[in-house]
């Protein structure tokens, strides 16, 4: 089955049996992506636009085909200055990381190393259990960037990391 559009989202109120098809957090972004929902029927999902949670992106013979985005265990980290938020971001992507930025805070998927690495460069990085975690609309993320842009200060690294 191929899903081109979202058609509503369960939380809106469904009567027909409601079929989930499984996400991973940093999935519910991607252009196109083929999915298994939990009874088997398989999809080709191409919507356009990110997913959310409940979202329904099919209805057939009495059921409803929904989103529904797994708990992960992340590593959350707090930035306090924009200098903070370039250098982790800077260093997580060296590590080819899905991640999603806030404008206080980055969160990528745990791993052990990844975490002490994050701490032992002095960013305040800590385990975050079963947490639904979806990535910020693009438009949003661009708002942000160019708001926090102009709030960078000259001084590098902040007095708050330690110098690698």
């Amino acid at each position: 089955m191929i899903a081109e559009h979202i058609l509503g989202n369960v939380r809106d109120g469904v009567t027909e049996t409601v079929v989930n098809i499984p996400f991973e957090w940093f999935e519910t972004e991607k252009k196109r992506i083929a999915k298994t929902a939990e009874d088997g029927t398989e999809f080709g999902v191409c919507v356009g636009e990110p997913l959310h949670d409940g979202d329904i992106l099919a209805r057939e013979n009495g059921k409803v085909y929904a989103v529904r985005i797994a708990p992960s265990r992340l590593i959350e980290t707090r930035v306090f200055t924009m200098q903070e938020m370039g250098r982790l971001c800077f260093e997580l992507g060296n590590r080819h990381l899905s991640l999603k930025i806030e404008p206080d805070r980055v969160t990528v998927l745990y791993d052990e190393p990844t975490l002490l690495y994050l701490q032992h460069l002095g960013f305040d990085a800590y385990e975050t259990h079963a947490a639904k975690c979806v990535p910020l609309r693009q438009l949003e993320a661009q708002r942000v960037f160019r708001s926090c842009w102009t709030l960078c200060e000259p001084r590098f690294p902040s007095s708050r990391m330690r110098s690698a």
